[in-house]
């Protein structure tokens, strides 16, 4: 497990669709703003233009294919998709995610973040100011239709969850009108669709001091802080130079990404309901023109500065609450993007991958329990005490002592519960060369961390948790102290 449970934003405008014909131009797509952006000042880094993964189509499954693949290399935990639902069943964007979900690929965990809020022409593209498609709230029956709509997606064995609970975000909660009501409508309908622990919601804010109390009442179970634009205050001389400059000469206002950088993370973020976001660069441009800002200069090298302090905040975290969004995976348009381009290549995801991974054992599963097993009276209680473990990063290795008993029988009835893996030895061991079977079930362990156990062995149910987090601090050369787990 990484240092942090980093999941990225993931914009599925990248493929035609009739509403965007209508409005901008037949074919038209994120890649028409983003290939006719030009430099509107000296040193400006436009057009930026995608590396390895092209110019891609998000209707071809090949794509979606090698985006998660790259991402999962790189240390980001899952695709956070933008869902798009403006009320009365109306929906947009959504056949990218649809396939993702019907055809079972790509195999990488994804959550659901809903982007309510209309669309307005000045922002994606178009000089004038006019909505497009206005977000509606129409009442209880449009929201109970809307839970049922993306009920395939929350059961699906790849969502996100936090606690064994399915991760929601919204994008603007405060401008849901009935936003408490519908919490409570869909923590209740979770309940009666077998969701057993209901949702962790997440709202979406730029304004945590002003909006914190109001959004925990009405029933959050974390805040997204995104502080994008937090240097406009805390950094307030700079700014007032970069909007007298673009007033002055007609260009975007123009901060260097250092500067800004340093105020992108907060103090608050170190409180566990508190989440914060990763921002490796942001350039508007490609969309707004003259009118956009522009963080300068957006380096690598300031990127893992900035990640550092985001870790930072959240290492400490229980495991299944350390947390970070990445705006963005691909917002190309906004120049809000880890998908390589020809300047910066991979260097982003590679800071990403050092910076989520530093001081960390690198594997997929952390932990291997091994089980030499032979008598099966209390073999059922004792992975029952595995299988409710806080932490899931580990595999249970079994090895069958050439048992008279069915232990497969038993084993079996965990197949799909935890990963587990059976192994019957064709001979009996244990009798004659205990050391010998031990050995034998420890070769079956690919983890580099084993933690031997007996088949009347008992868990608590934070073992896992509580071996790692000795084994983190260790590590980090912090110690690791001895500790009873019963």
């Amino acid at each position: 497990m990484n240092k942090a449970r980093v999941i990225a934003f993931y914009l599925p405008q990248f493929h035609p669709i009739p509403e965007n014909d209508r409005w901008w131009m037949k074919g038209f797509t994120e890649w028409t703003n983003v290939g006719k952006a030009r430099p509107l000042f000296p040193g400006h880094y436009q057009p930026k233009v995608p590396a390895d993964l092209g110019y891609y189509d998000l209707r071809v499954p090949e794509t979606r294919k090698a985006q998660a693949d790259m991402a999962k290399e790189y240390g980001i935990e899952g695709f956070c998709y933008w869902h798009y639902w403006f009320g009365n069943g109306k929906r947009l964007l959504e056949r990218p995610f649809n396939e993702v979900l019907s055809s079972d690929e790509p195999d990488f965990p994804f959550c659901l973040a809903w982007a309510n809020e209309s669309w307005r022409g000045f922002y994606h593209g178009i000089k004038s100011k006019d909505t497009l498609i206005n977000q509606l709230y129409p009442g209880e029956q449009d929201y109970i239709a809307h839970f049922h709509e993306v009920l395939p997606a929350f059961k699906d064995h790849r969502y996100i969850t936090v606690d064994e609970k399915p991760l929601f975000m919204v994008y603007h909660p405060l401008d849901h009108p009935e936003m408490k009501e519908f919490i409570e409508l869909w923590r209740t309908l979770a309940v009666q669709n077998g969701l057993k622990g209901g949702f962790i919601f997440i709202g979406q804010t730029y304004h945590l001091k002003e909006e914190k109390e109001r959004l925990m009442k009405m029933g959050f179970d974390a805040i997204n802080v995104v502080r994008l634009f937090d240097f406009e205050k805390k950094a307030a001389l700079t700014y007032k130079y970069a909007k007298w400059k673009h007033k002055i000469f007609r260009i975007p206002k123009v901060v260097e990404y250092k500067k800004a950088s340093s105020f992108f993370v907060g103090d608050e973020e170190y409180e566990e309901n508190i989440i914060p976001t990763i921002i490796p660069n942001w350039d508007h441009s490609p969309r707004s023109r003259g009118k956009s800002l522009v963080l300068n200069h957006a380096e690598p090298s300031y990127f893992a500065r900035h990640m550092k302090e985001a870790i930072k905040r959240i290492e400490n975290k229980p495991l299944d609450h350390r947390l970070a969004f990445v705006k963005s995976w691909n917002e190309w348009a906004e120049g809000n993007y880890l998908e390589p381009d020809l300047h910066y290549g991979k260097r982003y995801l590679e800071v990403m991958k050092k910076e989520c991974c530093r001081g960390m054992i690198s594997m997929e599963e952390k932990i291997a329990i091994v089980i030499p097993a032979y008598k099966c009276r209390f073999l059922r209680q004792t992975l029952d005490s595995i299988v409710v473990q806080t932490c899931r990063s580990f595999t249970v290795y079994i090895g069958d002592d050439a048992s008279p008993q069915n232990l497969k029988e038993i084993v079996s009835d965990y197949a799909d519960k935890m990963n587990i893996v059976y192994r019957r030895f064709d001979t009996n061991l244990g009798g004659v060369d205990l050391p010998g079977h031990w050995d034998r079930c420890i070769a079956l362990a690919k983890e580099p961390v084993i933690w031997f156990f007996s088949d009347d062995d008992l868990m608590p149910q934070d073992g896992v948790e509580r071996i790692i987090k000795a084994l983190d601090a260790m590590v980090r050369g912090m110690g690791c102290s001895v500790f009873p787990l019963l």
